[in-house]
């Protein structure tokens, strides 16, 4: 065993023999001047350890709060987004139905039918994951398999979905700006 001890409150090493001896001057100095204080200043020191204590402890509920807050706005914003997709996914599957069951060519009534069923699957795939979510962002993959049964559904009938006088959009606000040369 060593026979040195440190004093935790001025940094000092004692040996063995003036462990118990030994007086902090720091320790000696805080009672000193706590003894030649006034009781107005020992309630105004009190109070205002407790103002610093408050603070730090509102400011760290500030601090958690604003946590809480950006997590739930980016909860809300992912919610927002898988919810535009599966409604346009929704337009899609019902533009392939629709255009499957008018059409009086049966080879491409069949593509059709196929792509229907295609979107379908992708359709309820993002409304499941619309209600509830199984991955943190959006389900791209599935969204570009609609896109592409959407597009093969008007190459082949040469419409196109029609939203409030507009065209479906199937490239999403937050996409990146597409490469040149590419729609």
């Amino acid at each position: 065993m060593i026979d040195t001890f440190w004093c935790d409150k001025c940094g000092r090493l004692l040996c063995d023999k003036h462990r118990n001896q030994h007086t902090c001057e720091r320790v000696d100095h805080l009672a000193a001047k706590r003894r030649a204080m006034t009781a107005e200043e020992i309630a105004a020191e009190v109070r205002e350890k407790q103002n610093r204590q408050l603070q730090a402890a509102a400011e760290e509920a500030a601090e958690k709060e604003a946590k809480l807050r950006a997590a739930s706005e980016g909860y809300t914003e992912r919610k927002a987004r898988r919810k535009i997709i599966a409604g346009k996914s929704t337009h899609i599957a019902n533009f392939l139905q629709r255009a499957a069951l008018q059409t009086q060519d049966q080879r491409a009534k069949a593509e059709l039918l196929e792509l229907y069923q295609k979107a379908n699957r992708v359709n309820l795939e993002l409304w499941n994951e619309f209600e509830t979510p199984t991955v943190p962002g959006t389900k791209d993959d599935s969204w570009a398999e609609a896109v592409a049964a959407y597009r093969r559904g008007s190459e082949i009938t040469g419409m196109v979905i029609m939203l409030e006088g507009r065209q479906l959009e199937t490239r999403n606000p937050w996409d990146p700006p597409p490469a040149q040369g590419e729609l």
